[in-house]
């Protein structure tokens, strides 16, 4: 293959790492132009028998694409300087086996997590995101953050006992993937208000936000993104 030959040459790893940023823009690209032309196929008024073996052709096309991607994840990942993940912890897998992962993973969480509010607050940015069709240089960050964010979802899950209430250990997760959507700030400052209100001198009130703004205040700044 020409990348491993053109990182096994690389002098350097600025470029090792320009290889690897080519390559994996340049993947991403072509499973967007794919993309765009099976949706133009199936757009057509009629689809003959020729028009399906044409998309078949480009979903296999699509396919090889995203196993050169995880090749490229799994063995250059940490030379990647366009997407700031440690690709080699997470297992690479494709968009489609990610939409359902969190499909199982938001299923548990819904009979878990009495609370609406953060519930609906860490799902809603996962539903946004998962009507994507495909992959593109817009949302593959976004592709890249909730790979770390659904595995730390499903090890929280994997950890729990069974009468453990989960509601801490979400609002810690989200706070170390950096989940900064101005709606779970809010929520995390209502949380303390009224673990505050519980209290009843000044004093216990002054300790109290003390202790909770320490607990919360620890973000993480490995995963640089904002949920808008």
């Amino acid at each position: 293959m020409q990348l491993v030959q053109q990182v096994a040459t690389a002098g350097a790893k600025e470029q090792i790492s320009r290889c690897i940023d080519a390559a994996q823009l340049g993947c991403i690209n072509l499973l967007d132009t794919l993309a765009t032309y099976i949706a133009d196929i199936r757009s057509a008024p009629v689809i003959t028998e020729i028009h399906q073996h044409i998309i078949q052709s480009y979903i296999q096309a699509q396919n090889s694409i995203e196993q050169l991607m995880s090749f490229i994840q799994s063995n250059f990942g940490i030379y990647a300087s366009s997407f700031n993940y440690n690709f080699c912890s997470i297992h690479p897998l494709t968009l489609n086996q990610l939409r359902l992962r969190y499909l199982t993973l938001k299923h548990k969480l819904q009979s878990l997590c009495a609370d609406t509010n953060l519930y609906n607050l860490m799902t809603k940015p996962a539903d946004d995101f998962f009507n994507a069709t495909t992959l593109n240089t817009y949302n593959y960050s976004g592709f890249m953050y909730f790979k770390e964010y659904i595995s730390r979802l499903e090890k929280i899950l994997s950890l729990r006992k069974s009468s453990e209430i989960i509601t801490p250990r979400i609002m810690e997760c989200l706070l170390l993937v950096n989940y900064n959507k101005y709606a779970f700030i809010n929520y995390i400052f209502n949380s303390l208000r009224q673990e505050v209100d519980k209290t009843f001198s000044p004093l216990e009130k002054i300790s109290a936000i003390k202790l909770l703004l320490r607990r919360c205040i620890i973000m993480p700044t490995a995963i640089l993104i904002v949920i808008k």
